[in-house]
């Protein structure tokens, strides 16, 4: 009887102990993810700012034989209100880097604004990459769905270069995938 008593007690000590650290180890990932999530942001809102500044040099710089530009960039700039990242606002930047790659390539403040813009590009892109290694790991991609984290999306355009068309890109199919059957 002694024994069924100690070992209950073992048994009852130990799944304390495990709910403890499970407990635990949620609550750091949980911190992780929304710190990662707050340098995204950061991160995003910094590219954001950079491209205002943008957006007004342009504006500043071209004259009424640029509508198509204009139209690309209130689109761009429609698309940025929503403070997310997507395929549509990838697009708008791509058009906007066109024209001026082919209308404002000597500018020197164009070109140094490309430099800024990509530097933020290239942080954003370093964190985008980190935080969804760290959301797909396990257990953590378990704790990451239950509070409804999803993967990041990189950005894809480099500024004052020429650019593959991102809608066109989307719709290949990778190399891997091609004569796979997905019916």
């Amino acid at each position: 009887m002694r024994l069924l008593k100690k070992l209950t007690i073992l048994i009852l000590t130990l799944t304390v102990i495990l709910f403890v650290l499970v407990y635990f180890y949620q609550k750091s990932v949980s911190d992780n993810l929304n710190q990662s999530n707050k340098n995204l942001t950061e991160a995003w809102n910094s590219f954001s700012s950079d491209l205002v500044t943008r957006d007004n040099l342009l504006t500043g710089l071209t004259s009424t034989n640029f509508d198509s530009l204009k139209y690309w960039l209130q689109r761009s700039i429609a698309e940025r209100n929503k403070k997310e990242n997507n395929l549509d606002l990838v697009f708008y930047e791509y058009k906007i880097n066109k024209i001026v790659m082919d209308n404002f390539r000597n500018q020197k403040q164009v070109a140094d604004l490309s430099i800024k813009l990509n530097s933020d590009i290239s942080k954003y892109n370093s964190l985008t990459q980190e935080y969804n290694k760290y959301i797909s790991i396990f257990p953590n991609f378990i704790i990451a769905k239950r509070h409804n984290y999803q993967r990041a999306k990189y950005f894809t355009i480099k500024y004052g270069k020429v650019n593959e068309d991102p809608v066109k890109k989307s719709e290949e199919i990778p190399e891997w995938a091609k004569g796979v059957d997905t019916n």
